[in-house]
């Protein structure tokens, strides 16, 4: 499984990642694209790639942008929300177990 984190996502810690999951891949937005490359730009590119990454993303205002929620649909990666706080982005949903 690829992991692809955001450029909101602490690029050191993609190390630490890795060492602690050796049997996962975690790649960084910034060893592919650009800093500050618009969102829509990078999803498109990475929903091209053979395997979907499991995008980690620390920016939630991805889920309130029209467009790029778009483009992140249309990428078909699963997106998971590192919030601080634990705070909400509008328009998810919180599950009870």
């Amino acid at each position: 499984m690829i992991f692809f984190t955001d450029e909101n996502f602490p690029y050191r810690a993609n190390r630490l990642l890795g060492a602690f999951d050796p049997d996962n891949e975690v790649r960084a937005l910034l060893d592919y694209f650009h800093k500050g490359t618009p969102d829509v730009d990078w999803l498109r590119q990475i929903g091209k790639w053979p395997e979907r990454p499991v995008i980690v993303g620390g920016d939630g205002r991805i889920l309130r942008n029209d467009v790029e929620l778009a483009a992140l649909r249309e990428c078909g990666s699963t997106f998971v929300y590192l919030s601080r706080g634990g705070r909400r982005p509008r328009g998810t949903v919180s599950r009870s177990t």
